[in-house]
């Protein structure tokens, strides 16, 4: 014994009292000592009594105390003891394993000559003696076996014995607390209790009238009421070693913690049922019992009990009844409660279910019926082993017979627990699909969503028939997105997509456009095959979030533009619209295209006419692409290329003009002028256009002469802006020209457009006057009356000032002249239209009347200069005939 003992001596002076000590004790714990190492009750007259012992522990419970008291026999009165105490630590104590060096240690107290404590002999290794008091049986009882009350225990010719060998067979957690005396006159208590065992002799009953406790007389042998108490008086007072912690075989005396005898009962339990266990498989039902209720130290004790497990279950297996042995591995399953059985005892159990559903399936699916019947859950080691150990057994379990039999709240788990019962069922619905599908449907109604994703995992590697179908739906009801993605990766390695029916199922699991590209980021990144396209593809929409995870490097190029192909192929042009509207999207889409024209021509024209891009990049990249498309995809692009270019062009952009060479023969005159003269384009990019259609290729000019009334209108229709001269010169002359295809057409045009331009005196438009006034005064000269408004509505475009009086064509003459005269335009102009509307010399006239007629007839003559010398020399006889033959009373 390492640790260091403390001693104190008391006896008398003047009273019973502390005499010496090697340690001071707490207030407290030293009136306790002071107290109980005193004689408890009075000594009648002469009375001798032997030495005892006492052991109690300390109210502070830092020192257990191990005493013996001698009678003082010496002392000057009757009753005085002297005792040694023994301090040990507690610790120390609750752990000793003999006593033997304790008991050394209190030699007898001698006080004459000595100063200080003595030191401890040597301890002898004496053995205990046997007790052979037969009370020790109804000791035991009062003990352990029954309620615990203090005890005292008469007229015994053995407590020491009984004393020590009690306080070595107790466990660490009750001896730390016990209290004894071997030999005491009264009562005796420690903290308000009584002494847990006290000896008196048969003299003092009278003195335990009142004791609370048990009491064992003289004549209290009696037979044993309990099944175990010859067991442990035998173990502790007949035995050399009387520990109970030696042949606890579960522990629970050694991680007891609170001295309850409880703990001992079921450690004696515990040994008895092990020992059944060889023979009787029940028994180890009980022995999972008593784990379970001890919950915080049963993960170690259930491994050491795995093989015990083991062999009761194959001792079951082999000797039971087959209804028997599934009511035993059902409940030996149960016990398993809140955690699996070690992968041992799991192995058995599922070996032993297995075995017994093979050689006797109605045995089995009748168990499972009677399960179902009671709403009790078989556990799912059994259902492992029956699925495997029925389908073992074809003779018996077929589509009709077996899968019939089998409850429906049971089949989802034969499913989800046996790999063989899911091959097997599987096999089955596909050779007899009528049969097999319904009954494998009904099972998955069953709402274990735990037991579906296995039953899920399971089916999968069998998935590989478009006859199951039917399957997939109620396979995948609940699933969550990586449970989803899980079962498409390994269909997916069995199958490769290859069954075309299993997509839609697939794809409508995914509940929202996240889980829909997770699952379609999952494909792609684990599968690259035309199948595995296919399937992609099924995912996407003609939508942004589609185009946007094409365009965003989840795909390799040449795949990601198959796709994007096929997708915008499929789509509207109304989706495509919706899609492009994003600029930076359209741009995404182009670059992916546009790395194989090829392939992707007729689409990239789509993205073309409907993104938004900008002038430029539409008309080189539409350039580019021409020799790629068929003869309808070209003449689309070069229509909507001519519409883009006329309106947003820059001028003398020389595509322009290409593109109207290219295009202008197949387009409809009203198209193509709608196109060239749109209301937003830009002045310089409508004049420009009009050079353009004036330079047409002879017979595409014919054709849009022929509508040249469309042409003016839609030209006087835009916001009144200056032209330019070169441009008014054209449309001019296409005016001009017009009347030898279409007069009605030249005449309509010719009408708002001389309006027009008499108007404009600050624009270059003379030359339209010289071609529009011929055409309207020569109809002015045909028009008699109101009816010419009727026929020509056109007319009523024409000046108000042209109808006031009753000789429209003189009116005409005054307008025109008048818009000269207050103009910029050249002077020369004048005379040139009134020579070709006939009636130069009235021109003349009406201008030699106004007050600059001489300065503008020499500014005609001069302007004439810049004209061919043939109209010069037109202009110049004109003027000359009219200053020879004028006459001062000629009107015009």
């Amino acid at each position: 014994m390492k640790a260091l003992i403390e001693q104190q001596v008391h006896g008398y002076r003047n009273g019973h009292q502390l005499l010496s000590t090697t340690l001071n004790l707490p207030r407290q714990d030293q009136d306790t000592v002071d107290r109980l190492s005193d004689m408890a009750g009075p000594l009648r007259p002469g009375e001798i009594f032997s030495p005892y012992l006492a052991a109690y522990p300390l109210p502070s419970r830092s020192h257990f105390v191990f005493a013996r008291t001698w009678q003082d026999l010496e002392a000057p009165r009757a009753g005085c003891v002297l005792t040694r105490s023994l301090l040990v630590p507690m610790p120390t104590w609750a752990n000793l394993d003999t006593l033997d060096e304790l008991i050394a240690l209190l030699t007898p107290v001698e006080l004459e000559g000595k100063t200080k404590l003595p030191e401890p002999v040597k301890p002898e290794s004496d053995p205990l003696p046997v007790v052979s008091d037969q009370r020790t049986v109804e000791l035991v009882e009062a003990m352990f076996l029954e309620g615990r009350q203090p005890i005292v225990f008469f007229e015994s010719q053995e407590a020491e014995a009984i004393t020590k060998r009690i306080l070595l067979a107790l466990w660490p957690s009750l001896r730390r607390n016990f209290a004894v005396c071997s030999f005491t006159l009264a009562p005796r208590k420690i903290d308000g209790r009584d002494f847990d065992l006290v000896f008196a002799p048969k003299t003092a009953r009278t003195r335990f009238a009142d004791w609370p406790g048990r009491r064992i007389d003289v004549t209290s042998s009696k037979e044993p009421r309990h099944r175990w108490s010859t067991e442990i008086a035998s173990r502790i007072f007949q035995s050399n070693s009387p520990s109970l912690m030696a042949s606890d075989t579960l522990g629970a005396l050694k991680t007891d913690s609170h001295g309850d005898e409880a703990a001992l009962r079921l450690s004696l339990l515990w040994s008895e049922l092990l020992a059944k266990s060889a023979t009787t498989p029940s028994a180890v039902l009980g022995m999972i019992d008593i784990l379970n209720s001890r919950r915080e130290h049963s993960q170690d004790a259930f491994k050491r009990l795995s093989p015990i497990i083991a062999k009761s279950t194959d001792i079951a297996c082999s000797s039971l009844p087959d209804a028997e042995t599934w009511h035993f591995l059902a409940t030996l399953v149960g016990k398993f409660s809140e955690q699996l059985p070690p992968k041992t005892v799991f192995r058995t159990i599922k070996a032993g279910a297995t075995n017994l559903a093979g050689r006797n399936p109605r045995a089995a699916l009748e168990f499972l019926q009677t399960e179902s019947q009671a709403s009790r859950n078989v556990p799912t080691v059994l259902l492992a082993g029956i699925g495997d150990g029925i389908c073992s057994n074809d003779t018996v379990f077929n589509a009709s017979e077996g899968l019939s039999k089998i409850p429906t709240k049971t089949g989802l788990g034969l499913i989800a627990l046996s790999t063989e019962f899911a091959r097997h069922t599987i096999a089955l619905a596909k050779e007899q699909p009528t049969i097999g599908l319904p009954y494998l449907l009904t099972f998955f109604d069953t709402p274990d969503r735990r037991l579906q994703r296995k039953a899920r995992r399971r089916l999968t590697p069998f998935l590989n028939d478009g006859v199951l179908f039917p399957l997939l739906s109620p396979l995948l009801d609940g699933v969550t997105l990586d449970e989803l993605s899980e079962f498409a990766v390994r269909l997916g390695r069995e199958i490769d997509f290859e069954i075309s029916c299993f997509d839609e199922p697939i794809i409508n699991a995914s509940r929202d456009h996240l889980s829909l590209e997770s699952l379609r980021n999952t494909i792609a990144s684990n599968f690259d095959s035309p199948s595995s396209d296919r399937f992609i593809f099924k995912t996407l929409k003609p939508d942004v979030p589609s185009i946007v995870w094409l365009t965003g490097g989840s795909l390799d190029q040449g795949r990601a533009r198959q796709l994007l192909f096929r997708l915008l192929e499929a789509a509207s042009d109304r989706n495509i619209q919706a899609i492009l509207s994003d600029k930076q999207n359209c741009n995404h889409i182009l670059d992916l295209l546009l790395s194989d024209r090829h392939l992707s021509a007729s689409q990239i024209v789509r993205v073309l006419i409907w993104g938004d891009l900008k002038v430029d990049k539409l008309l080189e990249l539409g350039l580019d692409l021409l020799p790629y498309l068929n003869n309808e995809d070209k003449g689309r692009l070069l229509r909507y290329l001519l519409e883009q270019s006329l309106s947003e062009s820059a001028p003398s952009d020389p595509r322009v003009q290409i593109i109207l060479s290219l295009v202008a023969s197949q387009i409809a005159p009203r198209q193509l002028i709608q196109a060239a003269f749109p209301s937003f384009a830009s002045t310089s990019r409508v004049s420009e256009n009009i050079l353009l259609l004036n330079a047409l290729p002879h017979q595409d000019r014919q054709g849009l002469l022929a509508h040249i009334d469309d042409l003016s209108n839609q030209l006087l229709n835009r916001q009144s802006n200056d032209l330019g001269a070169q441009a008014y010169a054209a449309w001019a002359r296409m005016i001009a020209d017009s009347g030898q295809i279409n007069w009605d057409a030249q005449l309509r045009a010719a009408l708002p457009t001389l309006a027009f331009a008499l108007e404009q005196t600050n624009f270059p438009v003379s030359t339209l006057i010289v071609e529009t006034f011929p055409v309207v005064y020569a109809q002015l000269l045909r028009s008699k009356d109101e009816n010419d408004f009727k026929l020509i509505p056109a007319l009523l475009k024409l000046p108000f000032t042209f109808f006031a009086d009753w000789d429209r064509a003189k009116a005409a003459r005054r307008d025109l002249v008048e818009a000269f005269l207050r103009s910029s335009w050249p002077p020369a102009d004048l005379l040139l239209a009134g020579l070709k509307a006939g009636i130069g010399d009235k021109i003349l006239r009406r201008v030699s009347r106004s007050y600059v007629g001489n300065q503008y007839i020499s500014a005609i003559e001069q302007d004439s200069y810049r004209l061919p010398p043939s109209i010069q020399t037109r202009l110049k006889t004109t003027i000359l005939n009219f200053q020879t033959n004028l006459k001062s009373n000629d009107w015009d």
